[in-house]
């Protein structure tokens, strides 16, 4: 049973790990860690941790059945996982550690796919072009969420977990990505291009909806007012 006068928070393992780390221990709340084991607690908050994929968080911690509280994740597995673009609250994590991980969204076509549409119509080529196509994705939820509002044509999304890039080889109807964009090498490398970059990627907090009792929600206050002090100095 869950200690209801302590927060559970839920951290994703993964690229994310490292940057959330830095930031408590900058913030001056360092977290613990030990190899293999998934548990932990923050140092001078009343906040135990659990470590787990970083897909898992928004899931685990809407579930009403979990002890979590609240998780942190990127925005992008939020989006895919809710359906929701706008869930969760921005943690700024530059206002702690200047080199925290960036990325963005992208939509990527092959390059022949792109010549021939060129060569076809004499422009260049258009999201709407990929009508009836197929697309791999890491994020069908995220694929799914912009063809219902209109973002992306009557498409077949093909999940994928991981390499991506490499679904067009391995299918003929398979022209595009919708996949993470960092520094473009590995879209170069495997004769991609960029149709369209967007959705800036952030780590963002969520809380469980309606599970939380007034102690929970004063350490999440506390936490919060830290992170706002450290926001508010990166500014000067």
């Amino acid at each position: 049973m869950a200690d209801r006068e302590r927060l559970k928070l839920a951290l994703p393992t993964g690229e994310l790990r490292s940057d959330i780390l830095r930031f408590f221990a900058a913030s001056g709340f360092p977290v613990p860690v030990q190899e293999r084991r998934y548990s932990s607690q923050v140092s001078g908050l009343p906040i135990d941790v659990v470590f787990m994929r970083a897909g898992m968080i928004p899931d685990v911690t809407y579930d009403q059945e979990s002890d979590v509280q609240a998780g942190m994740t990127g925005n992008d597995l939020i989006w895919d996982a809710l359906r929701d673009r706008n869930a969760g609250e921005k943690i700024d994590l530059s206002s702690r550690i200047e080199d925290s991980k960036r990325w963005s969204l992208v939509i990527a076509v092959t390059n022949a796919f792109a010549e021939k549409i060129t060569q076809k119509h004499q422009r260049q080529v258009l999201v709407s072009d990929l009508a009836g196509t197929r697309m791999a994705t890491e994020r069908p939820g995220i694929v799914e969420d912009m063809k219902k509002h209109g973002e992306l044509p009557d498409l077949k999304s093909h999940s994928v977990h991981g390499t991506d890039e490499a679904m067009p080889s391995a299918y003929p109807d398979c022209y595009s990505i919708l996949g993470i964009h960092a520094t473009g090498r590995t879209l170069d490398a495997n004769g991609l291009r960029p149709l369209q970059i967007f959705y800036t990627g952030e780590v963002r907090l969520l809380t469980k909806p309606d599970g939380l009792n007034r102690r929970q929600s004063n350490i999440l206050d506390d936490l919060r007012e830290v992170w706002e002090v450290g926001r508010q100095r990166n500014r000067r």
